[in-house]
C-alpha cells in the first residue's frame, strides 16, 4: 500500500512512532497466527470440500480492494487529522505445474495489470498517487511532483515504487487440498514477502476447509491470534479472533454451467479494552497503551464443488483502535477508524 501521512514535521521521532501505530491499526484486521479449527455439524447431508488444480491449465483471478481510514492523532500541543483512501486492482494467474508425494500441488503465481490510486488529505493539503504498473504520477494539491512517463521527480519515484515491488513478484506455492500453503519457492524477495504476508491472512484463498465433511448450515471456526502488528508487540496473549465459517444454501447463479456452487459465509467480531504492548525502534522500547480495539468482518465465498475451485469472494471489514503513549516526555494519543472492501473473482477459464 502506498500512503502519505504527515503529522508533525518538527518532531521526527513522534512522527515515526505515530506512523507505525497507524500502520498497526490498519493491519489489525489482517495480521494473524492460525490456531486449531473447530467444527459444528447440524446435518447428515454433507461432503468434503477440496481445492483442485489441473496441471498446466491456468486460473485467472481479478482482485480488488478499497481501504479508507481516518487518523486523529496528537503529540504535545500538536494535532493532526488525516483521511486516506486506497484502491488497488490487479490480476493473478495460477498455474499448477506439478503434484507432490505429500499430496500438495505446486502452483506458479503470476501477478499482472497492477493499478493503485491513493488519496491522503491532511494538514499539508491533498496528496494523490496513481500507479499503473511501475508508472507513477503523484500530485500535491493538484501540482504534479512525480510523473515517471515524463521523467519528473525520478528520485521520489524510486521511494514510491518500493511498496509496489512485492505485489509484482512471481513464485511458487505448494498448496494442499484444504487450502493451506505448505511451502514457498522462488527468488528470496518473493519468499520473504509471502512469509510475512501469509501471517496477515488465513491462507492464500482466505478460507481453509476442514478435513471432515461439511453439510449445509454446518460451521467451523478458525481462531487467529494477533501477537503483533506494525512493529508493536502486544502484551500477554494479544488479540484472539474467532473466524466463523458457515456453509449456506448452494447456488448455481455464479456458475457458467448447471453445476452446483457451494456458498460459505464468514463472520468475525472481537472487542478488547485496556491492553497494551511496546514499540521497539532503534533498540529502544516505547510502551503503548491501547484503550480500545474493536473489529468486525463479513465475507461470502462461492466454491465450485465439482471442479474444486474458488469462484468468487467478497469481504467487508470495520476496525477502531485507540492508543496512548509517551514520546520524549510528551503525551501522545490517537484514534484510527478504518473500513475495507475486498473482492476476488475468477475470470478465466
Amino acid at each position: 500500500m502506498i500512503a502519505t501521512r504527515k503529522f508533525f514535521r518538527n518532531n521526527c521521532c513522534t512522527m515515526s512512532i505515530l506512523k507505525t501505530i497507524i500502520l498497526m491499526s490498519g493491519s489489525l484486521w489482517l495480521l494473524s497466527e492460525k490456531v486449531q479449527a473447530e467444527t459444528t455439524t447440524n446435518s447428515d447431508a454433507s461432503q468434503i470440500f477440496k481445492f483442485k488444480f489441473e496441471l498446466n491449465k491456468p486460473l485467472v483471478y481479478a482482485l480488488e480492494s478499497k481501504y479508507r481510514s481516518v487518523n486523529d492523532a496528537s503529540a504535545g500541543t500538536r494535532n493532526s487529522l488525516t483521511r486516506t483512501s486506497t484502491e488497488t486492482r490487479y490480476k493473478i494467474r495460477l498455474t499448477a505445474v506439478s503434484t507432490n508425494e505429500d499430496g500438495t500441488t505446486t502452483v506458479y503465481y503470476e501477478p499482472y495489470d497492477f493499478e493503485q490510486d491513493v488519496e491522503s488529505v491532511g494538514a499539508s493539503g491533498r496528496n494523490t498517487i496513481s500507479a499503473r504498473g511501475l508508472n507513477i504520477i503523484s500530485k500535491q494539491n493538484d501540482i504534479v511532483v512525480v510523473d515517471t512517463s515524463k521523467e519528473i521527480g525520478m528520485s521520489q519515484a524510486k521511494n514510491l515504487k518500493l511498496p509496489i515491488y512485492p505485489s509484482l513478484l512471481s513464485g511458487y506455492f505448494d498448496l494442499d487440498s484444504a487450502g493451506n500453503v505448505k511451502k514457498l519457492d522462488g527468488d528470496l524477495p518473493f519468499i520473504d514477502y509471502w512469509q510475512g504476508n501469509l501471517k496477515f491472512q488465513l491462507s492464500f484463498f482466505q478460507i481453509i476447509f476442514p478435513t471432515n465433511t461439511v453439510a449445509i448450515r454446518d460451521s467451523w471456526t478458525n481462531y487467529l491470534a494477533l501477537k503483533n502488528a506494525g512493529g508493536v508487540v502486544f502484551n500477554g496473549d494479544g488479540i484472539v479472533q474467532p473466524h466463523v465459517f458457515t456453509r449456506e444454501l448452494d447456488s448455481s447463479a455464479n456458475s457458467g454451467t448447471n453445476a452446483s456452487i457451494a456458498c460459505f459465509s464468514l463472520y468475525e467480531s472481537d472487542s478488547y479494552q485496556n491492553f497494551g504492548g511496546y514499540l521497539d525502534q532503534f533498540g529502544q522500547k516505547t510502551s503503548i497503551a491501547i484503550p480500545d480495539h474493536t473489529e468486525s468482518m463479513n465475507a461470502t465465498f462461492h466454491f465450485d464443488q465439482k471442479l474444486g475451485r474458488l469462484v468468487d469472494m467478497k469481504k467487508t471489514s470495520k476496525t477502531h483502535d485507540s492508543f496512548n503513549m509517551m514520546v520524549q516526555g510528551n503525551a501522545s494519543n490517537g484514534n484510527n477508524d478504518a473500513d475495507g472492501e475486498n473482492s476476488v473473482n475468477l475470470i478465466s477459464p
